[in-house]
């Protein structure tokens, strides 16, 4: 898999140049962080069509993935360290699981379609922040929002 474009990261996982920039675009960034920068931006009723849009731009083997993984996700988040964690390795971390779950399929992914996985999970969580107040509370608790910033926001 490695190439002219493409960088090896430190597990060893190949990654064109495009995650690979976005990881560094999104590192130094808590990942909840980005999901709740999600929320402020957007309603309840964007983000459940924001989170529709990304599950239909998903390929059988991408909705399979995401499935696979928000399952595990999901576990985690009930830690206020999941959301402190960088977002650029989530997106690295979320990727690389991805392209693991398609090539064991005989499938291919693009990097688009990478990142389409990990903008779905990304709306999935922002979605249910933005439904769920007590779950954005614990977000925003977790990457240090005080509380009148909870208050507030």
């Amino acid at each position: 898999m490695p190439g002219i474009a493409s960088v090896e990261n430190s597990t060893g996982t190949y990654f064109t140049m495009i995650i690979a920039e976005l990881a560094q675009q999104f590192s130094g960034r808590a990942f909840g962080e980005l999901v709740l920068e999600h929320c402020k931006k957007s309603s309840n009723t964007q983000l459940a069509a924001a989170l529709l849009g990304s599950i239909q731009d998903l390929t059988e083997q991408s909705k399979k993935s995401v499935d696979q993984q928000m399952k595990s996700m999901n576990e985690s988040a009930l830690s206020g360290d999941f959301w402190r964690k960088d977002c650029g390795q989530v997106l690295l971390e979320v990727t690389a699981k991805a392209r693991q779950h398609m090539l064991a399929n005989e499938h291919r992914a693009s990097d688009e379609e990478l990142f389409n996985v990990f903008q779905t999970i990304s709306m999935s969580f922002a979605h249910t922040c933005s439904k769920d107040k007590s779950a954005k509370a614990f977000v925003q608790k977790s990457v240090g929002v005080g509380f009148f910033g909870r208050l507030l926001g």
